[in-house]
């Protein structure tokens, strides 16, 4: 296998999806780029049609079985260093997780350069743990409190969106294309709690038509119950390959704080209600959701703290005066404005070129 990037990406599609983004960047640029990371052959959030990979083992940390994560562990290592041994390539780039750990600690003893990127406000433990070697840590945020502050760069997280006409896009749902539009959606994980607290709010969506991407085939059906219940038009669905039309066709919405999502929130500048999932590493999707919070963007429900009744007062509040919502777009149109970032596929070819 010859290539000359290894990108080293796994779990969720927060990092999936910015990796394979950052992957398509790199290979109109002219290089060519190989996926290693753990469970590639088994990821669904990755394309294996598309790029070049090698799966190898990895694993959490797992104090009650330390024989078997260290089995995995070292043999994800021994996997990583012959695949780089055999391709010798220039740069490799890491999007976190435990799937990343093996290859990323392989390029170390092979000394070769590493770039990371964060997408969270709160770094994980893979990339707290290489950003003193890498030469470069990425991130949106400002997390330099975490890393070296000569090796951090404010890039922009690379995506494939796009923003198509909202007419058109609530035509592609099916939905009316002169009705507000409220976007439901939990991410890869935690969706199904997010239903259920979604399901006991709905009578608050009367004068607003709904796409609601529920992540499962029988909340899918039962949400779509619902709906037709209480009068409400709803374009539901398990799962949304093309993202871009979900955001653009949106007025508002109300989803998880992963990574990815806050970032395409961002982009699309939708003012939005995030229940961040509570069980995330660190909780770092509380910390995603206050940063957008902060510049006047987004309201947060905390799911363990009467999320029902803060969700049903805000609704009241958000969806019955429209200036809060034209104003919360404004803030985070601003801050677009305001904050500079490089462009992290161009920042890596100008590292591999020195």
């Amino acid at each position: 296998m010859k290539t000359e990037v290894v990108i080293s990406a796994g779990g969720t599609g927060g990092h999936m999806y910015p990796a394979q983004a950052l992957a398509d960047e790199l290979q109109e640029k002219g290089w060519d780029v190989t996926f290693v990371g753990g469970a590639l052959d088994k990821n669904k959030y990755f394309d294996r049609k598309k790029y070049k990979y090698k799966s190898i083992c990895s694993h959490s940390v797992l104090l009650k079985k330390p024989f078997k994560t260290l089995f995995y562990i070292f043999r994800g290592i021994f996997q990583s260093y012959k695949i780089l041994s055999k391709s010798n390539p220039k740069i490799v780039i890491g999007f976190g997780s435990y799937h990343t750990f093996p290859l990323l600690l392989a390029a170390f003893f092979r000394r070769i350069p590493m770039v990371l990127h964060e997408a969270n406000t709160i770094p994980g433990r893979v990339n707290r743990l290489f950003a003193k070697v890498a030469v470069v840590v990425g991130s949106y945020f400002d997390i330099d409190r975490y890393v070296l502050k000569d090796r951090f760069r404010k890039v922009y997280l690379p995506t494939n969106c796009y923003i198509a006409d909202q007419s058109e896009a609530r035509r592609y749902f099916g939905l009316d294309e002169g009705c507000k539009t409220i976007l439901i959606f939990g991410g890869s994980q935690g969706a199904r709690s997010l239903n259920n607290i979604i399901f006991k709010v709905v009578d608050e969506f009367r004068g607003w038509q709904v796409i609601h991407l529920t992540g499962n085939l029988d909340m899918t059906q039962e949400a779509r119950r619902i709906y037709a219940e209480n009068g409400i038009k709803a374009a539901v669905k398990n799962f949304e390959d093309n993202m871009s039309m979900a955001w653009s066709a949106a007025d508002f919405c109300i989803t998880r704080s992963g990574a990815g999502t806050v970032l395409e929130q961002l982009f699309y500048e939708k003012p939005t209600i995030f229940i961040p999932y509570p069980n995330a590493a660190d909780d770092h999707q509380k910390h995603n959701a206050k940063y957008i919070m902060d510049i006047g963007g987004a309201f947060v429900v905390e799911e363990y703290i009467d999320a029902v009744g803060a969700l049903k007062s805000l609704l009241q509040d958000l969806l019955n005066f429209n200036d809060k919502l034209s104003s919360m777009a404004e803030a985070l149109a601003n801050h677009k404005k305001k904050v500079y970032h490089i462009n992290f596929a161009d920042l890596i070819e100008k590292i591999i070129k020195r």
